[in-house]
C-alpha cells in the first residue's frame, strides 16, 4: 500500500516531508495540549507534517487540512464516537465501503 501512497502523491502534485524528532515531539504536545490525545511517534507524524507545510507557507491561513491521528501511546482512549458513522474493514474487504 506505500507503493500506491507514493503515485498518488506523484500524480496530484504532492511532496515528501520528513519532520525531525523535535518535529515529532512538537506534534505530540500539541495535540495533547489541544485534544487529550496522548499520540504515539506515528501518530503524531501527520500533524507534523502539516505544521512543516504551513511553516514553509505550503498551506496558506484559510486553507482547509485534515489529518488522522494513526497511533496512540494507550490501547484505550475513551474518544466519543458516532458509531452509525465508523466504518471497520477487515484486511480483505472492499475499500468501496468507505463512499457508500
Amino acid at each position: 500500500d506505500g507503493l500506491e501512497i507514493v503515485r498518488h502523491m506523484i500524480i496530484s502534485g504532492g511532496l515528501p516531508l520528513i519532520a525531525d524528532p523535535n518535529e515529532l515531539e512538537k506534534a505530540q504536545e500539541l495535540a495533547l495540549n489541544k485534544t487529550g490525545i496522548e499520540l504515539s511517534v506515528v501518530g503524531s507524524a501527520a500533524l507534523a507534517g502539516l505544521r512543516l507545510l504551513v511553516k514553509n507557507k505550503l498551506v496558506s491561513q484559510g486553507e482547509h487540512c485534515g489529518i488522522f491521528f494513526t497511533g496512540t501511546k494507550t490501547d484505550s482512549h475513551n474518544l466519543p464516537v458516532v458509531q452509525n458513522r465508523v466504518i471497520l474493514l477487515a484486511e480483505n474487504e472492499d475499500i468501496s465501503k468507505l463512499s457508500e
